[in-house]
């Protein structure tokens, strides 16, 4: 019976040194997280755009949240369905001006907020045809 002895101390051993460990399942202690949840990032509101001068002015309305870091602007050619990222890196205005927009396009500008941890919220965005008539610029915009 010596055996049984050995086998019964080493199982006891083994489950002492697990609940030592913290390798218990029965555990109720919930992992402590090393940063807080960051709330949503709202998208901008009311996303106009209206030719100017020298291009395609692009405007919103600014969030106000504090983990804000900037927004992104987005340029869909409709025609051809290529989307550009017009603001590498965010921008913190709230405005943006399109000076590379072609003549005889109908683009769709999108715009998305971004967090401080770099979420993108979900995108607004707005319409505009750019007809070239006699050298003068009409525009369509629709929201």
């Amino acid at each position: 019976m010596a055996f049984g002895k050995h086998v019964m101390i080493i199982l006891v051993l083994v489950v002492v040194s697990g609940l030592a460990l913290g390798c218990s399942e029965t555990s109720t202690t919930a992992p402590t997280p090393t940063q807080a949840a960051e709330a949503p990032i709202l998208a901008p509101a009311n996303v106009q755009v209206a030719l100017t001068g020298t291009g395609i002015s692009v405007v919103w309305t600014p969030n106000t949240q504090t983990h804000l870091r900037g927004y992104n602007v987005y340029r869909m050619n409709r025609q051809t369905g290529d989307t550009s990222l017009l603001t590498p890196g965010t921008t913190t205005a709230h405005s943006y001006v399109d000076n590379t927009a072609a003549s005889h396009s109908v683009y769709t500008y999108r715009v998305t907020s971004v967090s401080a941890r770099g979420a993108e919220s979900r995108a607004t965005s707005a319409d505009i045809s750019w007809i070239a008539n006699n050298g003068e610029k009409q525009r369509e915009t629709q929201e």
